[in-house]
């Protein structure tokens, strides 16, 4: 199988529900099952009141130790109407699927959850400190940590809008996502948690420059190196000859070939039989493919 027949080596056409790259593997269940237990929670909401209360994420609940509401709250959403969850579940399956091709789907889940406690914990915090305490609801935070992610992972990524025969690059929708938050947070009060947004988003963005992984044993950083480069390059230079070795990726010397064992490997046995080192070969190829022109 040659280098034109994959996937990331073409031009990628706009993305309007999703794809796009790695095409996602049949065992690939994160973004699925975050989105059918929104919308399970969601209907839970609608039919008992006292749902949305226990789940949610307030001051109170912190303080109390009530832990779940961490990571439950990013799983209810406004019930006055079906935009919120809406809104907040297209953006899900539009910019995550190729994340969870390339991380795998508990790394994914692992993501979306840290991210999700983070991101409210700040907008949380942040009111009551300013004294302006609120409760928050919604995937908005982890949707936004993907988001930066992707925009890092794919920068030039066209994604098309919903109704209208014009595309834009995902780099630049992610650039008018965090600008909006920015201008909404430095304004009046709306209702809407745009810290978490903001925080969410930088979770995403240092997911992806640190290269640190939330699972043990799940390396699978598109960056040789990771924290340990970038800390490497703030200690001071020393002419001197060190016995310390720093990190190489692997070398292929046939790309093409070990390429298609890979991919061989995984319709086989699955993402999950791949090792941290052949993870690492298939996103440099990735990589590699898709920034040929």
């Amino acid at each position: 199988m040659g280098i034109s027949n994959r996937d990331y080596a073409r031009n990628e056409p706009p993305t309007y529900g999703g794809g796009g790259g790695i095409a996602p593997a049949n065992d690939e269940w994160a973004i699925r099952s975050i989105i059918i237990t929104c919308v399970v929670v969601f209907f839970a909401q609608n039919l008992a009141s006292g749902v949305t209360s226990w789940l949610s994420l307030d001051w109170p609940g912190l303080a109390g130790f009530e832990i779940w509401r961490l990571v439950t709250y990013g799983f209810c959403h406004d019930t006055s109407g079906i935009g919120h969850l809406f809104w907040n579940m297209f953006g899900l399956w539009v910019f995550s699927r190729s994340l969870e091709s390339i991380y795998g789907p508990r790394e994914t889940l692992a993501f979306f959850l840290v991210t999700v406690a983070i991101s409210g914990v700040v907008e949380v915090g942040v009111g009551q400190a300013t004294g302006h305490p609120a409760g928050v609801i919604g995937a908005s935070g982890g949707l936004m940590g993907f988001i930066l992610l992707a925009a890092w992972h794919f920068p030039t990524r066209p994604i098309g809008l919903l109704f209208l025969p014009v595309t834009f690059e995902l780099r630049w929708i992610a650039a008018a996502y965090v600008l909006m938050d920015v201008v909404q947070v430095m304004g009046e009060a709306d209702g809407v948690a745009h810290l978490a947004h903001l925080s969410g988003g930088l979770v995403g963005y240092l997911y992806f420059q640190s290269g640190i992984r939330i699972l043990p044993g799940k390396s699978h950083s598109h960056r040789p190196g990771g924290l340990k480069r970038i800390l490497t390059r703030l200690k001071p230079q020393r002419r001197a000859r060190s016995s310390v070795k720093l990190y190489e990726p692997p070398r292929v010397e046939n790309l093409d070939k070990e390429v298609d064992r890979l991919l061989d490997k995984i319709n086989r046995d699955g993402r999950e039989s791949l090792t941290p080192e052949e993870n690492e070969i298939l996103l440099k190829a990735s990589e590699k493919y898709r920034n040929r022109v």
